[in-house]
């Protein structure tokens, strides 16, 4: 298994796409946040396939009093060569944030 794991981090709001190069699966998005929000803030990752009407909401959750995320599905999900993740956090707390994201060749 060919693993890429990307890494992303900051203080303040975080609005990142990751493109892929090659045809690959998502396999895990891990999230690490300093300070637990006390509002809601909703974490979003979103699958970008060329035009907008292609974009797919894969993930959106709360994390109101939470200090971790780890988003993993029981099957991976495709992206052709070219497709983009995007994740956006608004961060309002400025906490210090540190993301990982796990794609790989293989299922």
């Amino acid at each position: 298994m060919n693993l890429q794991i990307t890494p992303i981090q900051g203080t303040g709001a975080i609005d990142s796409d990751i493109t892929v190069s090659r045809d690959c699966y998502l396999v895990q998005v891990e999230m690490h946040l300093s300070v637990a929000p006390s509002a809601t803030q909703a974490l979003l990752l979103t699958k970008k396939s060329g035009a907008a009407i292609f974009d797919t909401v894969i993930s959106s959750d709360d994390m109101n009093g939470e200090t971790d995320f780890l988003w993993k599905l029981p099957e991976p999900v495709i992206f052709a060569n070219g497709d983009q993740l995007n994740i956006v956090y608004p961060n309002a707390a400025s906490a210090t944030v540190g993301i990982k994201v796990y794609f790989s060749d293989t299922k």
